[in-house]
């Protein structure tokens, strides 16, 4: 067969490495036999439910949380995607199932013997740069498409622990659910559902990031949190798992070590009834820490939504008033200065607050007005943050 001259196809190169990739991405995410079958049949063994530093209750408590209430927080996307995009790609993909080329690649061990095939067919090669390119534009409705999959296979698998007592609420971003949980003290046990990456941090449906500090001054009612996301381990270190578990029961799922590499990239919902026994398991212990510290944040109206910090760890918000109260653990002052911080809210509009004043609380010092600074933009209209010190742990 002739040599293409290749003319507005890519480089030969260029197209292995994209194809490799693809190739690879696919088969990371391809069950072996033995996993399929796992899958089909036994699919909550896929992990172990674990609680953070105490052993998991093999029944339920002698004092198990009484008529509080259990509710899941599913901070997992639906979005809408383009079925005319969808259906073309996928009709693209029937089309080149039938190329020799394609069974040529599949057999190429290396980028090399990529390269050589693609040089003997200059066809086969054209048609599949195109689809290479059409699957590239196409990525994001694709990647909407498994996202709400995701979201459905979820809904379904929850319908269990809806007859355990569950109720399943879907806050737009974790602001929201701090909201809900704040105002709801009647929740003593909550699971989150969310996306997490390597680095361990959580995302809401929007793809914010869950700030750090988030576990640490949770509302006292709240006795049990079952975390479900891939990372786990990750996630626990960023949140400081080891600390909040001091005030309530922390649990999480611990995938079998088989299923790593399947599941490097999202979570494995198909084994998400895995996490029954943690629902089911009564409460081991965690005591509310002793929260003697409190900061007060003063605006001269109500306002926008924010998040207060203190060193950068998230213990509070405010959701459109003109002042808030916020009690916390006097341990997670510092011992050199302290810097709480006024944020706005992802997606909200950052007109500045004006803050009149913060005042600190504590057990040793009493009250204390923050030394208040406040940060714009260079042209002076949008808020970047409001900071307030004081001196180190009283």
């Amino acid at each position: 067969m002739a040599t293409q001259a290749f003319g507005s196809t890519p480089d030969p190169e260029a197209f292995c490495r994209d194809y490799l990739a693809l190739r690879q991405e696919q088969s990371d995410s391809r069950p072996t036999t033995d996993q399929s079958l796992t899958l089909l049949f036994r699919p909550r063994s896929l992990i172990h439910a674990r609680q953070w530093d105490r052993p998991l209750p093999t029944r339920k408590s002698e004092t198990p949380s009484g008529n509080g209430k259990k509710v899941i927080y599913v901070l997992l996307a639906s979005p809408e995607s383009d079925e005319s995009v969808i259906r073309s790609v996928r009709a693209t993909q029937e089309r080149i199932r039938r190329l020799p080329l394609l069974r040529d690649l599949a057999r190429a061990p290396s980028l090399e013997g990529c390269i050589e095939a693609v040089r003997q067919d200059s066809f086969g090669y054209a048609r599949m740069s195109e689809y290479l390119d059409q699957y590239k534009k196409a990525r994001p409705h694709l990647d909407a498409v498994r996202q709400s999959d995701l979201r459905a296979l979820v809904e379904k698998k929850l319908i269990t622990f809806e007859r355990r007592g569950w109720e399943v609420r879907f806050p737009a971003t974790y602001f929201d659910l701090m909201i809900d949980l704040e105002r709801d003290p009647g929740i003593h046990e909550a699971m989150l559902i969310s996306h997490a990456d390597p680095d361990g941090k959580l995302y809401d449906s929007r793809g914010t990031a869950i700030p750090a500090g988030f576990l640490l001054n949770l509302p006292e009612s709240l006795q049990k949190l079952i975390l479900f996301s891939c990372h786990s381990r990750a996630v626990l270190d960023r949140y400081e798992a080891a600390r909040a578990s001091s005030s309530m029961d922390i649990h999480y799922p611990e995938l079998e070590e088989r299923y790593e590499n399947l599941y490097r990239t999202s979570i494995p919902v198909v084994a998400l009834r895995g996490m029954l026994r943690s629902a089911d398991a009564g409460l081991t212990g965690g005591t509310p820490g002793g929260r003697a510290c409190k900061i007060d944040v003063v605006l001269p109206e109500a306002s926008g939504r924010y998040e207060i910090l203190l060193q950068n760890r998230l213990i509070g918000i405010m959701d459109r008033t003109a002042a808030k109260s916020v009690s916390f653990d006097c341990s997670l002052l510092g011992n050199g200065k302290n810097i709480f911080k006024l944020h706005h809210a992802e997606s909200e509009a950052r007109t500045p607050p004006r803050v009149s004043e913060m005042r600190l609380t504590t057990p040793g010092s009493g009250m204390v007005l923050l030394r208040v600074k406040e940060f714009l933009s260079s042209d002076g209209i949008s808020h970047i943050q409001t900071i307030g010190t004081t001196g180190g742990h009283p």
